[in-house]
C-alpha cells in the first residue's frame, strides 16, 4: 500500500530526473478510449490526497477570482461551465518583456496543493482541457498562455523562451526573459513536479508522419524507450510521457527506475538528454541545467483529447509510486 512515506519529494538536491502528464473538463462527462480504465472515485482521492500531503504547502496570498466571461480567451469560453466550479479559481496577468506582451491565464485549485501544470502553446487544446481536469482531480495550479489560439508569439515560441541569462539565451538566438520566466514559475514552491501538457501531429517526419515526437523516432537527444505492453490509444507512437536529465540514461538511475515503471504500465517513455550544448531553452531544457525542479512533460496525438486524462492519471499513479524518487538522493 502506497503512503506519503514511501515518496522522496522535499529532497534539496539538484534534480537528475524530470520527466511529462493530461485533460477532460470537471462537470462534462470524461471520454476514455474503450481500452482505459477510467479511475475510481476512491483511487483519485487516495492519489490527490497522497499528491497533497507530499507537495502541500500553505498558499501564499493570491488575487481574486474572475469569471469566465472577464477573460477574452477562446480555451476559457469553451470550459466556462467547468471553471465555474467553486474549487477552482481563475485569473489572469500579463508581462511585458523585449517587446512582447505575453498574457497568462491561471487556474487554481483552491482546496488541493499540487503539481505546476503548464501550457506553453495555445494552439495545443488537448494541453489546456488536460490542464483544467488535471487542476481539478490532482490540484495544484495550471498557468496557460493566450495568445489567440496561435502557437508561435510574433516569431518566438513560447517554449524557446527560457532562458534567463544573456550566455544561455545566446545558445538558442533569443533574448533573455527572466520576467516571463518567473511568470511562468510563479505559482511554484520549489517541492512540486512541474508538468507540461502537449500535442503533436501524427508521426514524425521522415517516418511516413507529419510531427516532430514519436517513440519510434530515434534520436541523440530524444532517446525513445516504447513500452512492449502498450495498449489502445497508449500504443500510439504519439502517447507519451518524456523524462528529463543531465546524464545519458543508462547512467540516471532514477531514470532507469521511472523508464521501468511506466513502461511496465503501458506508457511510451522519451528520455530527453539535456547538456550545455544541445540546449534549446524550453521549460524542460532550463529546468534540467539549472537543477529547479522535476519535470515531466505528458504529449498526446494533436485531436486526441480524450487520452490525456488517462494519461494524466498514470503520471499521477507514477509520482506516488515507490518508483518516483523525486530528486536525487
Amino acid at each position: 500500500m502506497l503512503t506519503p512515506e514511501t515518496c522522496t519529494f522535499l529532497g534539496r538536491e539538484p534534480i537528475h530526473i524530470l520527466g511529462g502528464v493530461g485533460r477532460a473538463p470537471v462537470r462534462r462527462q470524461m471520454r476514455y478510449s474503450p481500452v482505459m480504465k477510467v479511475p475510481s472515485a476512491i483511487a483519485v482521492l487516495a492519489l490527490a490526497t497522497l499528491l497533497g500531503l507530499a507537495f502541500g504547502r500553505t498558499a501564499a496570498a493570491q488575487p481574486a477570482c474572475l469569471s469566465p466571461a472577464a477573460i477574452a480567451d477562446t480555451d476559457v469560453a469553451r470550459l466556462a461551465a467547468d471553471l465555474s466550479d467553486g474549487a477552482l479559481c481563475l485569473g489572469e496577468r500579463t508581462v511585458e518583456e523585449n517587446g512582447i506582451v505575453w498574457h497568462l491565464v491561471v487556474v487554481r485549485n483552491l482546496a488541493m496543493p499540487g503539481p505546476l501544470w503548464v501550457v506553453p502553446h495555445d494552439e495545443e487544446d488537448e494541453g489546456f482541457d488536460g490542464g483544467v481536469y488535471a487542476v481539478s482531480r490532482y490540484g495544484g495550479t495550471m498557468v496557460a498562455i493566450e495568445n489567440g489560439e496561435q502557437r508561435m508569439v510574433g516569431d518566438l515560441d513560447p517554449n524557446r523562451a527560457f532562458a534567463v541569462t544573456a550566455e544561455a539565451a545566446e545558445v538558442c538566438g533569443v533574448q533573455p526573459a527572466p520576467l516571463y520566466v518567473a511568470a511562468i514559475l510563479e505559482a511554484w514552491d520549489g517541492t512540486q513536479p512541474i508538468i507540461g501538457l502537449h500535442s503533436n501531429w501524427d508521426g514524425f517526419a521522415g517516418g511516413g508522419g507529419v510531427g516532430t515526437i514519436s517513440v519510434r523516432r530515434p534520436d541523440e537527444k530524444m532517446i525513445p524507450f516504447p513500452s512492449q505492453v502498450a495498449t489502445g490509444r497508449f500504443a500510439d507512437e504519439d502517447t507519451i510521457v518524456m523524462l528529463v536529465g543531465a546524464e545519458p540514461p543508462a547512467a540516471n538511475p532514477q531514470g532507469q527506475d521511472a523508464i521501468t515503471w511506466l513502461n511496465g504500465h503501458g506508457v511510451h517513455v522519451i528520455y530527453r538528454h539535456v547538456t550545455p550544448e544541445n540546449y534549446e531553452c524550453t521549460l524542460a531544457d532550463y529546468l534540467t541545467l539549472n537543477g529547479r525542479g522535476v519535470y515531466l512533460n505528458l504529449e498526446v496525438e494533436r485531436g486526441d483529447a480524450a487520452t490525456m486524462p488517462a494519461l494524466i492519471d498514470k503520471a499521477a499513479e507514477y509520482l506516488v509510486s515507490p518508483a518516483y524518487r523525486g530528486r536525487a538522493q
